[in-house]
């Protein structure tokens, strides 16, 4: 087994069963929120001592928008951490959609299941039929000769 940078052990194959993913997911959550509640504590301390102490040089206004401005990259950070706790709900759920109803449900269907690999048609349209030219092809002269006479012509000089 090899070991993540975060020396928990987890890597992709041992997802693969709903269990093992919900508790990967769990697991995940339980590491994200303390940064996420550090982040929210630190961003809400320096916006206070922002707006308690403004440089002198600024005025009520621009001090207020300074003090905003360098608080977004936290307000930003969090917003994100806030964002992944909330796919790690959502993570589960999927994996047990995609790997075990929709497939449980084909089967019982009496459906194939459709191999997609390299190669494999990809498309789930049924193909277009071939549009009818307007009008019937004309052969291209060109000084008198039809195309296929050059075609020939390539022929015979390369032989």
């Amino acid at each position: 087994m090899s070991e993540t940078p975060s020396g928990d052990g987890w890597n992709g194959e041992m997802l693969s069963t709903p269990e093992a993913v919900e508790v990967f997911a769990a697991q995940l959550r339980a590491k994200l929120r303390p940064f996420e509640d550090l982040i929210r504590h630190v961003r809400r301390d320096a916006e206070a001592m922002w707006r308690e102490t403004p440089p002198a040089e600024y005025g009520p206004f621009e001090a207020r928008r300074k003090q905003k401005w360098m608080s977004a990259p936290l307000r930003d950070i969090e917003n994100a951490l806030r964002d992944a706790i909330e796919a790690t709900q959502a993570l589960p759920a999927r994996y047990r959609r995609a790997r075990v109803e929709i497939p449980e449900a084909r089967r019982a269907k009496g459906a194939p299941t459709p191999a997609l690999g390299p190669g494999a048609a990809r498309r789930t349209a049924p193909p277009r039929p071939a549009a009818a030219p307007s009008r019937p092809a004309q052969p291209r002269r060109a000084a008198g000769r039809t195309f296929l006479d050059s075609l020939r012509d390539d022929e015979e000089r390369s032989a």
